[in-house]
């Protein structure tokens, strides 16, 4: 791009995507059968068949998924054994998976605005309330804040 006096202006993201926690988690949740692996374990879908058969995803691809998402601690891996059949395994969101409810519930609020145009299958509901929830910008002292008046500001020096 050039500017009006004729320099060239390059931009950067402020901070290297390596170093960002987008794109850190886009390592690793940056892939189409991740993403639905992990929003049937959101659904509690949790046996590596009931996986397969719902998703209808090569049983290689599943299990390599599954792995990497053990491996980082974003799931674990349960035994169980049904009446006289060999043992098999269940996958259950830990700490760090279930943190990932927020930005489940982000894409979802995206695509049944976008790509379903508002023609939602399932919301979200207040439990207590049986009102529909949404998710929103809150500053630390609990007030909303709109989007167009969010800015970022670096934390530290990189």
């Amino acid at each position: 791009m050039i500017n009006s006096d004729g320099t060239n202006v390059r931009r950067r993201a402020r901070v290297d995507y390596n170093q960002c926690g987008i794109g850190l988690a886009a390592e690793i949740l940056g892939d189409k059968w991740i993403l639905l692996i992990l929003r049937e374990a959101l659904f509690n879908v949790i046996r590596f068949e009931d996986l397969r058969q719902d998703l209808q995803i090569p049983k290689s691809v599943l299990s390599k998924r599954l792995t990497l998402l053990v491996d980082n601690n974003i799931m674990e891996k349960r035994p169980y054994r049904e009446l006289n059949t060999r043992v098999r395994y269940s996958y259950h969101l830990t700490k760090k998976g279930r943190g990932l409810f927020k930005a489940f519930l982000a894409l979802m609020e995206w695509g049944n605005e976008f790509m379903l145009d508002k023609q939602a299958k399932y919301i979200f509901i207040d439990k207590h309330t049986n009102l529909p929830i949404k998710l929103g910008l809150i500053d630390t002292s609990g007030q909303q804040v709109p989007q167009k008046a969010v800015s970022m500001i670096m934390t530290k020096r990189i």
